[in-house]
């Protein structure tokens, strides 16, 4: 729609605010997010660590081969291996797509995560038309609703700084948005087959994929049944969406069974047989049933309540301040009046968010909910938003000419967020910096000393990444013996602990360690080293 202007009777174009809103949130998601990337130099320990290696195996000829040994489930031949049998690809393929564009350096690895945090809060602005839609909203207030939803996720602290590291966290959150949004528009083969593209990308950038597919998958099987009149259209559209998803997850399935004889490593799987992270790591004493059930019905049921605890008050408590009953809350009453489009993505949250510490306990505790909890963010933000437009609503049935109660929650909304961000990201950046300075001495030891490797450390990727070293994991839930015939395999020469973690570093600093004399005591106390 065009207007005439009084003075030149030319066209006077209006801003599209289905444009103007993602766009702005867009840029300035995007502005925050490379600040933020710029402060950081060194990437957090351990798995974005494994993530930059692997972009850098492209450029020294052996793609997809590393010199970090994260597991031994199965333990491989030689610390120089075919790696990510357990970690996902996609994004060590996009950090060597923007090493190959702007070189390797610390930005072009966070680049890719950066883009991603910026597009996951405009596809929230997107999804938030869709769903709020379905609830007899006029434009205006559906607009501007999804408009603050994109807002928020801009502003998230939590989501930045996940944006401004080289990981897979905001990779798959936009993919999963993406896909989640693909399945809420207007059927069709072509949606079908861009939904099942989108979920194979999504989890090739994480395994925590399979619960979205679990649920588009309980979604359609419930429909085919109940819809008996569209079972045809149904079952061809299930074809098409398999397809998609064959076409980008098959042929990495395919590679891990030429590869390692399996689709995945067990090590997913084990972490929920476990109660102590250290576990995952053994060298020698092997996983099972068995230690499920040696541990008690007791301790079985405080493991899965802990990481319950953890998902939802540590994480997601984190990510929607004050609590995160509150989104949960709004994204159930937006459900009760748009189910149609909202029940695979209701359904989704509650796989993530309750099934998964179910399940693997251990691992969502120790990171995996962390990593893949921004995926159900754009539907927090949306029912956070809902559910403060339905108390202002109500409030102003209540006292009609009463304060607009809405404009001051969504204020009070932005301010917390904002304040939660200048909290947090001194700390964050520090931190950070103080890691950088701590493998910065250790390599020096270690270049001072002519030291070639392997080492057997407790963070492996982050050591391999700071000094180029073969790296091992360290058993660190087994004996001082297992360490020695762990080293004699791969003729490791040195074992470095920078952390508290399982029996380590106390059974080195042990009297009864006749094994391994210390080589070396950082003169901060951040890291020990000993000869092997």
């Amino acid at each position: 729609m065009q207007a005439q202007t009084l003075e030149t009777g030319t066209p006077k174009t209006k801003l599209n605010p289905n444009w103007l809103w993602p766009g702005g949130i867009f840029g300035l998601a995007l502005l925050i997010r490379l600040v933020y990337a710029l402060q950081l130099p060194f990437p957090p320990l351990d798995d974005p660590a494994y993530y930059v290696q692997g972009a850098r195996s492209f450029f020294n000829g052996h793609p997809l081969e590393l010199s970090i040994v994260w597991n031994y489930h199965p333990a491989p031949a030689t610390v120089t291996h075919p790696g990510f049998d357990f970690w996902m690809p996609l994004a060590s393929f996009l950090i060597a797509g923007s090493f190959f564009i702007l070189g390797d350096t610390s930005l072009a690895a966070q680049l890719p995560s950066i883009i991603a945090g910026s597009v996951l809060a405009a596809l929230t602005f997107w999804l938030g038309r869709r769903l709020l839609g379905g609830v007899g909203l006029g434009a205006k207030p559906q607009t501007f609703l999804a408009g603050i939803a994109g807002l928020y996720i801009a502003l998230n602290p939590l989501l930045a700084y996940q944006s401004a590291v080289p990981d897979s966290s905001m990779i798959y959150a936009a993919l999963l948005s993406g896909a989640a949004l693909v399945w809420v528009s207007r059927e069709s083969p072509a949606q079908s087959l861009g939904l099942g593209l989108l979920m194979g990308l999504a989890y090739l950038a994480r395994s925590h994929a399979a619960f979205f597919v679990a649920a588009w998958g309980i979604i359609t099987l419930v429909r085919f049944v109940k819809e008996r009149e569209d079972r045809v259209k149904t079952f061809k559209l299930a074809v098409f969406t398999a397809i998609g998803l064959l076409l980008t997850a098959g042929p990495w399935l395919l590679r891990n069974w030429l590869t390692f004889h399996a689709l995945s490593s067990p090590a997913a799987l084990e972490t929920g047989l476990i109660n102590n992270y250290a576990t995952l790591f053994n060298y020698e004493t092997p996983i099972n049933f068995n230690t499920l059930l040696q541990q008690g019905p007791g301790e079985i049921l405080l493991t899965r309540w802990d990481a319950l605890y953890n998902a939802w008050v540590e994480v997601l408590g984190t990510m929607f301040v004050p609590v995160a009953l509150l989104p949960a809350l709004g994204l159930f009453l937006l459900w009760r009046r748009n189910r149609a489009q909202l029940d695979g993505g209701l359904l989704y949250c509650l796989l993530l968010g309750v099934a998964s510490p179910l399940i693997i306990a251990v691992a969502s505790i120790n990171g995996s909910m962390y990593h893949s909890a921004g995926s159900i963010a754009p539907f927090g933000a949306i029912g956070y938003v809902y559910l403060l437009y339905r108390a202002g609503e109500k409030y102003r049935a209540w006292k009609p000419e009463g304060l607009r109660l809405f404009p001051i929650l969504m204020v009070f909304l932005i301010a917390v967020e904002l304040v939660q961000f200048r909290v947090s990201v001194g700390g964050t950046v520090e931190n950070h910096r103080h890691n950088e300075a701590v493998y910065a001495r250790l390599n020096s030891w270690l270049k001072a000393n002519n030291v070639t490797g392997p080492i057997i450390a407790d963070e492996p990727s982050s050591l391999n990444y700071a000094t180029g070293l073969p790296a091992l994991r360290l058993p660190a839930d087994e004996s001082l013996e297992t360490v020695k015939r762990l080293a004699e395999r791969y003729g490791a020469t040195y074992i470095v602990v920078t952390s508290f973690f399982g029996r380590y570093p106390a059974a080195l600093e042990s009297p009864n360690n006749t094994i391994f004399p210390r080589a070396y005591l950082d003169p901060q106390s951040e890291f020990e080293i000993y000869k092997i």
